[in-house]
């Protein structure tokens, strides 16, 4: 089942500047499944409640990131890796719009270029080049 997770709520109130409103709404108006608040009430922070949400999006996953980077800045994205890589998910970025050198370091590891999926793999250590 897919489900959305929204860092606002029903009316839009808490989007953040970035945030997909019309898509969100679009999606629950033809019976998706949405989330409302996902990261946390109004009165908290909108980053709050968008780094409230990634985490819950990751802690929800059951097979691995696929991560598109728009920055190698990305606090979101790299909050999502982090996280993935925490409870030992295979991470797969995708730089969009800069080198893969830029890609950000996520502690002890590398990323290996992943033919596969034409990504970017996140090893933290020589076996994990073979999941």
């Amino acid at each position: 089942m897919v489900r959305c997770l929204s860092a606002f709520n029903s009316k839009g109130e808490g989007a953040a500047p970035s945030s997909a409103v019309d898509q969100v709404f679009e999606f629950s108006r033809s019976g998706g499944s949405v989330e409302w608040l996902a990261g946390g009430v109004l009165s908290i922070y909108p980053w709050v409640r968008l780094a409230n949400r990634t985490k819950q999006v990751i802690n929800s996953a059951n097979a691995g990131l696929l991560v598109f980077f728009s920055s190698p800045r990305s606090r979101g994205s790299i909050l999502a890796c982090r996280c993935a890589i925490s409870r030992n998910l295979p991470v797969i970025a995708f730089p969009i719009g800069f080198s893969s050198s830029e890609l950000p370091v996520l502690g002890r590891g590398y990323w290996a270029k992943n033919t596969d999926y034409k990504g970017y793999l996140w090893i933290k250590k020589q076996q994990d080049i073979f999941i």
